[in-house]
C-alpha cells in the first residue's frame, strides 16, 4: 500500500513455519531496497520501519518514497536471533520481490499505526480470509444442492414413465433410478462435510476476534 502524501509505503507480509525455532520471534530480518529504473538512487539509503506484530505477520514501513518510483526491488535476508555467526543464515535463502508503482494500491488516509492497532488490522485481514473460505463452500454446496434438485426431478419423471415401459425398458430405468438416488446420496453427504468444514471455520473466526486488542 502506498500514501504519495506521505511518500510511505507499507508492506505486510504473512509468515508461515510450523518449526518453532524459525518462528519470526527467531528471526532477524534484513531488508534491502532499491530503485530498478534510476540507478543514481539504487544505493540511496531507505529509512525502513519493522513492527513484528505475531509470529506469524510482520509490517514493514518504507518512507522517503517519491511517487513516480517506478520499480523498487526488494530482497529480505532471514538470520536466527540466537545462533552462532557461522549458522546465523537461515537455510541459506533469501526472499525477492518486486514493489511496481503501477500495480500497488493507493491509500492516500494510510499512516503508520501502532502495534495494537496492526495486531488487529491483521486478526481482521485473517478473518476475511476465513471468511472468504465460508463463501467458497457455501457456494460448492449450492451447487450441490442444485444438482440434487435437478436428479431428483428427473427421478421423479423417470418413476411417472414406469407404468408405461417393457419389462426390459424398466429394468434399466430403475437401474438408472437407483443410480441417481446414490449420487444424491454422496452429495449429501459432501454437503454435511461441507456444513462441518463452515462450522470449524466459525469457531476459528471466534477465536480469532480473542485475539483483538482492546
Amino acid at each position: 500500500t502506498y500514501n504519495p502524501s506521505k511518500n510511505l509505503i507499507k508492506l505486510s507480509f504473512k509468515y508461515i513455519d510450523r518449526n518453532p525455532i524459525s518462528r519470526l520471534s527467531n528471526l532477524n530480518l534484513n531488508y534491502q531496497f532499491k530503485y530498478v529504473n534510476d540507478q543514481k538512487n539504487a544505493a540511496s539509503s531507505k529509512k525502513v520501519k519493522e513492527i513484528k506484530v505475531s509470529d506469524e505477520y510482520v509490517v514493514v514501513y518504507l518512507e522517503g518514497v517519491p511517487e513516480k518510483f517506478g520499480v523498487v526491488s526488494a530482497s529480505i535476508e532471514p538470520e536466527l536471533t540466537h545462533a552462532k555467526d557461522d549458522e546465523k543464515k537461515f537455510n541459506g535463502s533469501e526472499w525477492k520481490f518486486y514493489i511496481v508503482e503501477d500495480k500497488v494500491k493507493i491509500d492516500k488516509s494510510m499512516k503508520e499505526m501502532k502495534g495494537t492497532d496492526l495486531v488487529n488490522e491483521g486478526v481482521e485481514e485473517e478473518i476475511k480470509a476465513v471468511d472468504k473460505e465460508i463463501s467458497d463452500v457455501n457456494g460448492q454446496i449450492n451447487d450441490l444442492q442444485i444438482e440434487i434438485d435437478l436428479t431428483k426431478k428427473e427421478i421423479t419423471s423417470k418413476e411417472n414413465d414406469l407404468d408405461f415401459l417393457t419389462a426390459e425398458e424398466k429394468q434399466e430405468f430403475e437401474s438408472d433410478i437407483n443410480s441417481m438416488k446414490s449420487s444424491i446420496l454422496s452429495s449429501e453427504n459432501r454437503i454435511n462435510e461441507f456444513k462441518e468444514r463452515i462450522e470449524k471455520y466459525k469457531q476459528k473466526i471466534e477465536l480469532l476476534r480473542t485475539k483483538m486488542v482492546k
